[in-house]
């Protein structure tokens, strides 16, 4: 849906390609101090793989960035929400 989003071609075989190229980009990240850039220079390596330009590709992370940020918030508002929820609900 990503790929789409940047104006991409999108297809199984893509999609595939580009959550391995985030998945390695994650797993090089743990050596670098902070993950900063990562995943974002996987992606723009990966450009050509993936049928994008060095500017779709960094679109791309960026989403990934925003969608992760996103569920990490909804998870912090369903812990908050349920701890001050009642006993015996």
């Amino acid at each position: 849906m990503l790929l789409a989003a940047v104006g991409a071609e999108s297809g199984p075989l893509r999609a595939l390609a580009a959550y391995g190229v985030g998945a390695a980009g994650t797993a090089a990240g743990d050596l670098i101090p902070g993950q900063i850039g990562a995943t974002d220079g996987a992606f723009t390596l990966a450009a050509p793989l993936l049928g994008l330009t060095a500017s779709s590709a960094i679109a791309v992370s960026l989403l990934v960035h925003l969608l992760q940020a996103a569920f990490a918030l909804a998870g912090i508002a369903a812990a908050l929400a349920w701890r001050r929820s009642p006993p015996g609900r």
